[in-house]
């Protein structure tokens, strides 16, 4: 979140904002929540960032446009998106986004002060399960919910206080109302304000919703506040936190949808050729499975031919040993008489051997 360079309250106006903020100061718990997600940007090779982000849908979320800039002031796809309500800690690098999408009037302002369309969306490599349905806020709603400064709810990652030292983990949240302050020179912006709590560094991306008994709906993207150290300083006795208002930039809403079919389609369309790809290799395993199969049924069929003749020959072998006669010799000293009989007998004196 960045801070305001110069605040002063003329007929209750607020100027200029400035610096990168981190969590709620004097909030409830608000761990397990569906709307606020934590972010990790990659700066530079050396240095990682932390900012919230609103889930609007299963697979989009939004954050302050310049929560994804790297340290040269240009929009980085290395941001990373853990699940909602969970621990900042439990990002990963497989929780890479896919894309960003961003105004193209974004600035950061002079000096790092807040510019105006100060917001950004970021397609998910991973859908999230949407607990809540919720929805953005209309100008009608707008107009509405600034008119009977309705009750607004804050919820963000980062510090606990300005002179907590306890690492982030789990967001915070906070109840204030739509103040009746318009911003000076943001015409796309307004202002949450409280009495009790406030925003810190790191709350930059925060969602700014308005729950009814029938719905939730995300009013605006925290973007940026008046920071005395690490959180928002009170102006006459009023924490104010500057937002930009949503529903206003739904056409970078239809864009980052297009970006999730278009990444759907991608992964489809190689699902498709992976499947393809297999179906013919299948296809070749298949026929040669067959090649193979006909092959052991030649192998087979010619294993029984050949028992088949072995067959044939061992009745044959056996008819033409029946039909040889016994040889039998009889031998008497020297003289060898040899006697050829069915049933031999040897003469009288002969012995057998």
């Amino acid at each position: 979140m960045k801070r305001i360079l110069n605040f002063t309250l003329t007929a209750a106006l607020i100027t200029c904002f400035l610096s990168p903020a981190r969590a709620v100061e004097n909030g409830v718990d608000a761990t397990g929540s569906p709307f606020v997600v934590p972010i990790k940007i990659q700066a530079d090779a050396n240095s990682v960032h932390t900012c919230s982000g609103a889930l609007i849908a299963a697979s989009i979320v939004v954050t302050a446009g310049h929560c994804v800039l790297d340290n040269n002031g240009l929009v980085t796809k290395l941001i990373y998106v853990g699940q909602a309500g969970s621990s900042m800690e439990s990002i990963t690098k497989a929780d890479l986004i896919n894309t960003v999408q961003i105004s193209s009037n974004f600035h950061t302002g002079a000096s790092g002060l807040v510019g105006e369309d100060d917001l950004a969306f970021l397609t998910l490599s991973k859908p999230q399960p949407m607990q809540v349905p919720v929805s953005l806020a209309s100008e009608v709603q707008y107009t509405a919910l600034k008119n009977s400064q309705a009750p607004l709810k804050l919820i963000g990652y980062g510090r606990y206080g300005a002179t907590s030292t306890q690492n982030v983990a789990y967001p915070n949240s906070y109840e204030g109302s739509y103040s009746s302050v318009a911003p000076t020179g943001f015409p796309n912006s307004g202002y949450i304000q409280s009495t009790k709590a406030n925003a810190c560094v790191g709350d930059s991306g925060s969602p700014i919703i308005s729950i009814t008994a029938t719905s939730v709906t995300v009013v605006g993207i925290l973007t940026g506040v008046k920071l005395n150290g690490s959180c928002t300083e009170a102006v006459g006795g009023i924490y104010y936190g500057l937002f930009t208002l949503i529903g206003r930039y739904s056409n970078l809403a239809f864009a980052s949808t297009v970006d999730q079919m278009n990444s759907l389609q991608s992964s489809k369309d190689a699902a498709d050729a992976k499947i393809a790809s297999l179906s013919s290799t299948l296809d070749s395993q298949a026929k040669q499975i067959s090649q193979l199969q006909m092959d052991l049924a030649g192998a087979n069929s010619s294993s029984q031919a050949a028992q088949d003749t072995i067959t044939q020959l061992q009745t044959q072998i056996a008819g033409l040993i029946a039909l040889t006669p016994k040889i039998i010799y009889c031998m008497k000293g020297k003289v060898t008489q040899k006697v050829v009989a069915v049933n031999p007998k040897c003469p009288t004196g002969f012995l057998k051997k």
